[in-house]
């Protein structure tokens, strides 16, 4: 995508989140506004064109000083927690036997309003 000023935007969306990179301050609003006008659209964080560091959706996104490279990086810990809620370990070729657990005897299904949270 190109803004007005002929500037490049790049999108990488993630379900509900997007990550916008730009060097036009004005494309970015450009796309902003437009975006606005159909969705509810928050701005969480920036990494500036002078380098910087963000955290968003688990990932570590990052520029270093004096260049032009944006970083993307996921934690090596960030499937740790859902690892040992399955009892499943790195590495393991085998996986447990999740019927016991998705079959829970006296568990309800989704309320409409939890289900449309997913």
């Amino acid at each position: 995508m190109v803004g007005k000023d002929q500037a490049p935007i790049i999108i990488m969306a993630y379900v509900d989140d997007l990550l916008v990179a730009t060097t036009s301050e004005s494309a970015l609003k450009t796309l902003m506004t437009a975006l606005s006008a159909h969705v509810k659209v928050r701005e969480t964080g920036r990494v500036g064109l002078k380098g910087g560091h963000l955290r968003f959706l688990g990932r570590s996104i990052f520029r270093r000083p004096g260049s032009s490279t944006l970083y993307i990086q996921v934690d090596p810990t960030y499937l740790d927690e859902a690892f040992a809620e399955f009892d499943l370990r790195k590495g393991s070729t085998t996986f447990s036997d999740l019927r016991p657990i998705l079959e829970q005897e006296g568990s309800q299904p989704l309320s409409a309003e939890g289900h449309a949270q997913f």
